[in-house]
């Protein structure tokens, strides 16, 4: 299940589901080859409001060799 709640992250965590976070998913998928650069996939999530922690992502993209 794919979502972005903070609310519906809490119940999953209450009922031992187990989470993983968009940076991550992206991450998953780049290094398996299901998506190319992550930079511009990134780009696009903040262009259209999505936060991450610039530090976070520059050091992602950073360890990917982007």
């Amino acid at each position: 299940m794919l979502i972005d709640d903070l609310r519906a992250c809490r119940a999953a965590n209450q009922l031992a589901v187990p989470l993983v976070g968009t940076l991550s998913l992206l991450v998953r998928a780049r290094t398996s080859g299901a998506v190319g650069s992550l930079r511009p996939l990134l780009k696009s999530l903040s262009d259209s409001g999505y936060r991450l922690p610039v530090a976070v992502v520059e050091q992602v993209l950073a360890e990917l060799g982007e």
